[in-house]
C-alpha cells in the first residue's frame, strides 16, 4: 500500500499511520546510525493512500483511546526552546484524525 519512503511507520488506528521522515535521506538503502537529533520533530501522520493528513513537524504523535483507538483523536508533542527552571523542553497538545490541531502544543503533559 504505501512503498518503503519512511524509517518507520506504525499504525494510529483505522486507516492512519504515524510516520517518520528525514528530509533528503535516502532510505532504501541501509539505515543510518542512529542520531537522536534526526528524528526530532519529523513525525507526521499519513493515511493509507500516502496522503500527509498531519505534516511532518511534530516529535511525537500517539493515538489516544477514548472513545476507542478508531476515532478518538492524536495526542501531538513538539520541542520548545527550554527556558530558566524548565525540566522538559517537549510541549503536548491534541489533533483530530482530520489533522486540524484542536489543542496547540503548549502543556507539559496530557492525562
Amino acid at each position: 500500500m504505501i512503498a518503503p519512503q519512511y524509517v518507520s511507520l506504525g499504525s494510529l488506528g483505522g486507516d492512519l499511520f504515524v510516520a517518520r521522515k528525514i528530509e533528503g535521506l535516502d532510505t532504501s538503502g541501509h539505515a543510518p546510525g542512529y542520531e537522536p537529533s534526526m528524528y526530532d520533530e519529523n513525525a507526521g501522520v499519513v493515511n493509507a493512500a500516502n496522503q500527509v493528513v498531519i505534516p511532518f513537524e511534530y516529535g511525537v504523535i500517539s493515538s489516544l483511546r477514548y472513545p476507542d483507538r478508531e476515532t478518538a483523536p492524536f495526542m501531538i508533542g513538539r520541542k520548545v526552546p527550554v527556558k530558566d527552571g524548565q525540566y522538559n523542553d517537549r510541549r503536548y497538545g491534541m489533533a483530530e484524525r482530520i489533522g486540524r490541531v484542536i489543542i496547540p502544543p503548549q502543556y507539559l503533559n496530557l492525562r
